[in-house]
């Protein structure tokens, strides 16, 4: 499979330049390897004959990417950089890096798609001053200035669409909602609050949710993570907090969803199962 990884200028500032050439190569090489999920497949000698490093090198790189790293600018995972999975290794801030990667090829693709716009309006009020002038007269200013006028509109008109399809909700990754939470040091659970809304569809009581930094915000005055005042507002939830990492607990979410069970009667519910 071919692709393109990009490398963040970032890298020769990170932990990782510190390390001794084997274990940078290896690295490197496990981002061009890796697919859109952030996986390596590969042996351990398959991914030594990738990198051209010796076996013993490989496996040193590998124990030192697995291992801890205090002094990592990233603190998710305390610094780790891979994790050991069937088939190879997942790398653990790929997600993240994807996302911010796209938003910056978004940014070029909106700008490349305004230019080219603006490039073709300005073509049309060049074409229309020629026209005007192959008959023998001086071009009419009123008529290009509703030219102009009419290029400027759509090229704002363009722009609005953009904003509004910037603007349109987008649920955010956990990479997301942790970053969030530790920028504004709010003291909420990320792994709760991504997990509460990814069970019930990003949806805010019977409507789709338009802002979910501002749902953070919520939760942080809300007992600094949803915690007793909602609990008395949402029994739902409070049973989730209690009992949400029960197997049966999806079963439950779906009865009550469908209306065959009623918020706040797990417990009911539980019992009735295990007669």
């Amino acid at each position: 499979m071919s692709g393109f990884t990009k490398l963040w200028e970032s890298i020769i500032h990170s932990t990782i330049w510190r390390e001794e050439m084997h274990v940078k190569i290896v690295w490197i090489t496990m981002l061009a390897m890796a697919d859109a999920r952030g996986c390596v497949s590969a042996s351990v000698p398959g991914l030594a004959d990738a990198a051209r490093v010796s076996l013993d090198q490989c496996l040193d790189a590998l124990a030192r990417l697995s291992a801890p790293d205090p002094y990592s600018r990233t603190k998710d995972f305390e610094g780790r950089r891979i994790e050991e999975v069937d088939g190879g290794w997942h790398l653990l801030n790929h997600e993240k890096y994807r996302a911010m990667r796209m938003r910056e090829e978004r940014k070029v693709q909106v700008r490349e798609a305004v230019r080219r716009h603006r490039r073709k309006k300005k073509e049309e009020v060049g074409v229309i001053t020629d026209v005007i002038k192959s008959n023998g007269s001086k071009p009419s200013k009123p008529l290009l200035s509703q030219a102009e006028a009419e290029a400027e509109a759509e090229a704002e008109e363009e722009e609005e669409k953009r904003k509004r399809g910037r603007n349109k909700f987008a649920p955010p990754t956990l990479e997301d909602v942790r970053a969030y939470l530790a920028e504004k040091k709010y003291t909420i659970d990320p792994e709760k609050f991504h997990a509460y809304y990814e069970s019930n569809g990003w949806m805010v009581g019977k409507n789709r949710m338009k802002d979910w930094h501002a749902a953070c915000l919520t939760w942080q005055k809300t007992e600094k993570g949803y915690g007793r005042d909602q609990r008395s507002a949402d029994p739902l939830q409070a049973e989730y907090e209690a009992h949400g990492s029960h197997p049966r607990w999806p079963n439950y979410y779906a009865d009550v969803k469908a209306g065959r069970a009623t918020p706040g009667s797990w417990a009911q519910w539980i019992e009735a199962r295990q007669r």
